[in-house]
């Protein structure tokens, strides 16, 4: 990974994004901007620029996977 700063609040995604900083302005999977409907947690914010999956995608796609 670059030394991109991973953002850990939607404060901090909107500074990066307006500098021209963030890697993943829209999730990979949905196509919808990261806002704090689709990023509630920090890890979650973190995860945007580290996969460019919103957090709602994220888990949608590891929810069989709370079961085992």
């Amino acid at each position: 990974m670059d030394s991109r700063e991973l953002p850990e609040s939607e404060m901090q995604f909107q500074a990066l994004s307006a500098k021209g900083l963030a890697l993943y302005c829209t999730c990979i999977t949905c196509n919808h901007i990261f806002t704090g409907s689709n990023v509630k947690t920090t890890m979650g914010w973190r995860e945007t620029q580290i996969s460019g999956i919103c957090e709602t995608c994220f888990d949608d796609m590891f929810k069989d996977f709370d079961d085992l």
